[in-house]
């Protein structure tokens, strides 16, 4: 409940900061935030330091300079939960299936009201295996989380997919429950 109050919230808050874009490109006086990397998820596995060396193009949002907006884009960050997988599979376990099912919702809602949102879907895996299997692998992943996504009717023109393979774990401890963190697709929402 709690979520879908917050998600709202900031639905209305994109749509109105939106709006409220050529008044604040009127004042020329305005300074510029600094960028700040986009919160991790609150939940305890997606809290590693791994998570914030990434690179500002996927972890901090390129927007237009509105402070509100880079705020609502890091809330909503914070809402989208990974989707994680079993060793060596790329199909959606049923509670990978919940979780993305949770986030379209909200995505959904968000997308269609803002066009310039981008969703970029990272494919992710163990450190087991070539970096040239971890790859395709990876990209497996992204596409089925990415399909699950248009399905719930997500608009397929404002998502891409990448696979980071191996490259980025959120946990390098070498235990079956730090590979299944790294076995994941991660969603990271944008406004160009």
């Amino acid at each position: 409940m709690r979520r879908t109050i917050l998600a709202i919230a900031l639905i209305c808050s994109l749509a109105a900061c939106s709006k409220k874009k050529p008044v604040a490109a009127a004042v020329p006086n305005t300074p510029k935030p600094a960028p700040t990397a986009a919160p991790s998820n609150p939940a305890p596995q997606r809290q590693t330091a791994a998570r914030t060396n990434a690179p500002a193009t996927v972890s901090t949002p390129r927007t237009d300079g509105d402070a509100k907006i880079q705020k609502a884009i890091r809330d909503l960050n914070s809402l989208l939960s990974d989707a994680f997988f079993d060793f060596d599979k790329y199909t959606l376990r049923p509670d990978a299936v919940k979780t993305l099912t949770e986030s379209g919702k909200v995505l959904r809602e968000a997308m269609t009201e803002d066009r310039r949102i981008v969703l970029t879907i990272e494919g992710h895996c163990d450190e087991r295996g070539s970096a040239e299997y971890n790859t395709a692998l990876g990209d497996k992943r992204a596409s089925e989380a990415r399909n699950l996504l248009v399905q719930l009717g997500v608009p397929d023109g404002q998502m891409k997919t990448v696979s980071y393979g191996a490259e980025r774990p959120v946990c390098t401890e070498s235990t079956e429950d730090c590979w299944q963190k790294n076995r994941r697709a991660h969603v990271v929402y944008a406004r160009n």
